[in-house]
């Protein structure tokens, strides 16, 4: 060994079985220089990978709130639409017939009109199933 520095001057083989050739660097010392810079392209990786987390994250939720939203709204409508019947069975008075909405939508407007004055003939007809 003529110089300590010069790490080209040892005789032999390197770790990868090659001869070294005139001002190459080894491969152990390829892969020193370049840990740098794959290091920085895994942080990049993982900066990124993150930032899809928290966009995912926060269109989940988003997802959620919205249905969410259209559940409660829903249940108003149905809330609603119950008071709505109650309110019209209470006006009706005695003179209550319950009808299921298939038949009613099925009905002419001729007959709709006249489910107020029915016999207990022909509410016995409506009321079967």
């Amino acid at each position: 060994m003529s110089n300590d520095s010069d790490s080209l001057s040892i005789k032999g083989t390197p770790l990868s079985g090659r001869p070294w050739k005139k001002d190459a660097k080894p491969k152990r010392a390829l892969a020193k220089s370049s840990g740098a810079r794959s290091k920085q392209k895994w942080l990049e990786s993982q900066a990124f990978k993150n930032s899809m987390k928290e966009i995912s994250a926060e269109a989940s939720e988003a997802i959620k709130r919205s249905r969410e939203e259209r559940r409660l709204k829903a249940q108003r409508l149905k809330e609603k639409r119950e008071k709505k019947q109650e309110n019209e069975i209470r006006s009706a008075g005695n003179n209550v017939v319950v009808v299921s909405n298939k038949k009613v939508s099925k009905m002419t407007k001729k007959a709709r009109r006249k489910l107020l004055k029915m016999t207990p003939e022909m509410l016995r007809m409506l009321t079967k199933k």
